[in-house]
């Protein structure tokens, strides 16, 4: 078994992945909170496409189950310094973009009234109760799991078979936001254009400096 599959928790790593998430939900929650404050203009980026496609509740699996896959992915390529400097990188700059995105042309939909029965409205119920339908454009969604697909790809510490499952994760998760009618198609598009704008930009060494002080602040320990 490859180290980056062991079972000692490397400290570093895990601190990184936690601050990653920090900020991903900092400035998600961050936007929402100056949209309403502000009571901002919204605007909804639906198409005619959008109204054709069917909720799906078995798509709720995915939709909720990438946050285990963005975790694993974050701690396996952050134990490896040129990993962590690149992807977060890209995942700051995208975050930021993001954010400006969601204060600057604020978006919204009109959830539809679904039938669904048992335990699927119940995690249906509280979806919508946690996530006010608001940032939408660039889904979030879809931009954190083209990241960890695309950084998982081009690793060679990784094992190709977790590469591939970060592609099927990507695919289902781009999906599943749509059939469970939690963004539209537009989102999905933008989601994954601004992971390969942030991913590109990200390889410039410049850039990479504030990450590169960050990882090295930090002392590597193990724990079994």
């Amino acid at each position: 078994m490859s180290e980056n599959f062991g079972f000692k928790i490397n400290t570093r790593s895990a601190i990184c992945t936690v601050l990653t998430i920090a900020l991903q939900s900092g400035s998600y929650w961050l936007a929402q909170f100056i949209i309403r404050a502000f009571e901002l203009e919204l605007h909804s980026p639906a198409i005619w496409l959008d109204g054709h496609i069917p909720f799906m509740p078995a798509f709720l699996i995915p939709y909720i189950g990438c946050f285990i896959h963005w975790l694993a992915t974050f701690y396996i390529i952050y134990r490896d310094e040129d990993g962590f400097a690149r992807l977060f990188t890209a995942a700051v700059m995208g975050y930021a973009a993001g954010f400006i995105v969601f204060i600057c042309w604020p978006t919204t939909m009109q959830r539809p009234v679904i039938e669904a029965e048992g335990v699927w409205r119940f995690i249906y119920t509280i979806i919508c109760t946690l996530d006010e339908p608001l940032n939408l454009l660039p889904s979030i969604h879809c931009f954190v799991s083209f990241l960890c697909c695309v950084s998982t790809i081009k690793s060679s510490s990784v094992p190709r078979w977790y590469a591939a499952f970060s592609t099927v994760m990507l695919i289902l998760v781009c999906l599943s936001t749509l059939f469970v009618k939690q963004h539209c198609v537009l989102d999905v598009f933008a989601g994954v254009a601004l992971g390969s704008m942030a991913w590109l930009l990200a390889k410039a060494a410049i850039l990479q400096k504030p990450a590169r002080r960050i990882y090295n602040s930090l002392v590597l320990t193990k724990i079994c």
